[in-house]
């Protein structure tokens, strides 16, 4: 692993740490409240690194969401119905960080949109549940 992609990967885990310990000692849906607000950041960020494509942008925005996403699953992943659309998400998810890879912005800009699709389904899920 290159110096760049370790600092990377550090900035990421210090992150997603950061978010889960906001709040001394915050209920299981207060962590995910956290983490899905994170994700909405990055959804944002990634919707306006498409628009202008920049696909360095893109691209972190997209590993950022899989990586708070895996941190998510700790909190919700006992829900069957929430399981099914967690692997919506990661398969949007998968498919889109492929298109930036390639970059492709037609296909990444369809990726993008099944991904905030999943979000809705997936959000549904979970208001259903409250």
């Amino acid at each position: 692993m290159t110096t760049k992609h370790t600092g990377t990967v550090a900035l990421l885990l210090v992150s997603a740490l950061a978010a889960c310990l906001q709040a001394a000692d915050p209920a299981p849906a207060a962590k995910s409240n956290t983490l899905m607000e994170r994700k909405l950041e990055y959804s944002e960020g990634l919707l306006k690194s498409l628009v202008r494509g920049d696909f360095d942008e893109a691209r972190r925005n997209a590993k950022l969401m899989k990586t708070f996403t895996r941190l998510e699953q700790l909190y919700q992943g006992k829900n069957p119905e929430y399981a099914v659309q967690l692997k919506e998400f990661q398969a949007t998810n998968a498919a889109l960080s492929q298109a930036i890879e390639d970059k492709k912005l037609n296909e990444a800009s369809k990726a993008y949109g099944a991904m905030i699709e999943s979000c809705i389904k997936c959000h549904a899920v979970i208001r259903d549940e409250s």
